[in-house]
């Protein structure tokens, strides 16, 4: 049973403004469900004055702020402002509850209440750009734990991690990501700061649109990466593309993919947090060993296309399958990654501006090189068999300069058979690569799941 959206939207905010402990607030939300469940149900903001964990006083100047944010101000969005006007008033002495408070820490005192103050007058500010229709993260994590990764992971060696932001002549910090530090107003000799309720503790990677850090949250030592949209003030397609694979993300939940825990709005910059993999890209793989052993190449190849086929079981094209998109978690386990340009067949948003290319074209299937729009569970077949090709012999299976000059090499059909750079490679693995391949979608396998299937019968 799920929580109200009255506890849903006071969940948040409390953890927004970092005044309950996620896991605390978890547990308080499984005893919801569970009173629920026995015929006599409790509102979360109940449980929480009966652990103690928040005082009669300090919920009611939480929800005083909420309603002054979204009932008596103008431009909140409805649903917020019907949760808000809903969530129940507390009797001062807190004497309706069922049960007696049980042990555990002591309550807020009523000088505390300025905490609620000051989260409020840190968090007003970009409410708004959360609340608004069109960029709400509207993530449904219903306060369930944190999934562990796949496994335990080791922070990358120092010598592969960029070096942090410092200090230029002027007195002013340099680096990839300077802009955020400045925008989170991270002093300058300060190398951990908070976004959220994570702690920062080392700079990963900057890409095109986002740069990611190594984040734990309080009381645990579980890495996890966190990815910030650099731009403070992005265009709405930027926005929104970030937003939507914070959900994609979200909503997948398997061990070859890797999963959104967490997102918020700090500063003015949109943020999520995801599962932290310690290991290279399949690329960097590829790019050491040039390919891999027939066997482990299928292994690989499988693991794959059963994280590709549960993303289609849930309505979600990746669209920019490539090595590149891979984390071989320890070295060793696919994980899929980077759901920046999928769709989501199941939502009516097109977050594809006109005439913009989608995908990596030497993985593209020749439909899509003409209309990205067309993608398919059988475009998505041909980029895995792109990759498998690539896995197996080292090269892939289409190469030219040109997108033109592509799709006309595919046009002519000119692949090189898979056992010519790999000669240990069954006749029947080779057929099935070349089908694959085919430049008509009608005589691919037609899903995912086929593909997979036919690769467990090689080995």
């Amino acid at each position: 049973m799920s929580l109200s959206r009255q506890d849903v939207f006071l969940g948040r905010a409390l953890i927004a403004w970092g005044l309950v402990d996620r896991d605390r607030l978890t547990a308080c939300a499984e005893e919801v469900r569970r009173s629920a469940a026995e015929g006599r149900p409790l509102t979360l903001g109940q449980v929480l004055v009966r652990q103690r964990l928040l005082s009669p006083e300090y919920y009611q100047a939480i929800v005083a702020r909420l309603r002054q944010l979204y009932v008596e101000s103008t431009g909140a969005p409805s649903p917020m402002q019907r949760a808000t006007e809903q969530m129940p008033q507390l009797n001062e002495s807190g004497r309706y509850l069922s049960q007696q408070p049980q042990a555990g820490p002591p309550p807020p005192r009523a000088a505390d209440t300025r905490a609620v103050e000051r989260a409020v007058q840190r968090w007003q500010q970009v409410a708004p750009q959360v609340t608004a229709s069109g960029s709400q993260i509207e993530i449904e994590f219903d306060f369930e734990p944190a999934r562990v990764p796949l496994s335990s992971p080791t922070p990358a060696p120092a010598a592969a991690t960029p070096a942090p932001a410092q200090p230029g002549k002027a007195g002013r910090r340099q680096g990839p990501d300077a802009a955020i530090r400045r925008r989170l107003k991270v002093p300058e000799d300060q190398q951990t700061f908070l976004v959220g309720a994570w702690t920062v503790e080392q700079y990963l990677a900057d890409g095109a649109q986002g740069v990611v850090y190594r984040v734990t949250r309080q009381g645990s030592s579980t890495p996890f990466a966190l990815k910030v949209l650099k731009q403070h003030e992005p265009k709405p397609e930027v926005r929104q593309r970030f937003v939507r694979e914070a959900q994609t993300m979200a909503k997948l939940t398997h061990p070859g993919i890797v999963h959104v825990h967490d997102a918020g709005v700090a500063g003015g910059l949109l943020w999520f947090v995801m599962d932290f993999l310690a290991g290279p890209t399949l690329k960097g793989v590829l790019e050491e060993q040039e390919r891999l052993p027939i066997a482990e190449g299928l292994r690989v190849m499988q693991r794959l296309c059963e994280a590709v086929a549960y993303a289609h079981g849930h309505g979600v094209l990746h669209r920019d399958l490539k090595p590149d998109n891979v984390i071989m978690a320890q070295g060793r386990d696919p994980v899929l990654t980077d759901f920046g340009l999928a769709k989501d067949t199941q939502s009516t948003m097109n977050l594809t501006a006109e005439g913009q290319r989608i995908g990596t074209p030497l993985y593209m299937a020749p439909e899509l090189l003409l209309d990205a729009e067309v993608a398919t569970p059988q475009s998505e077949v041909y980029a895995l068999a792109a990759m498998l090709y690539q896995v197996l012999t080292g090269k892939v299976p289409f190469f030219a300069k040109s997108v033109i000059d592509l799709a006309e090499l595919i046009e002519k059909g000119k692949l090189a058979p898979l056992r010519e750079a790999c000669p240990d490679a069954p006749k029947a693995l080779e057929k099935l690569c070349a089908r694959a391949l085919h430049k008509d979608p009608g005589k691919r396998p037609q899903t995912v799941e086929e593909l997979r299937a036919e690769l467990a019968g090689m080995g």
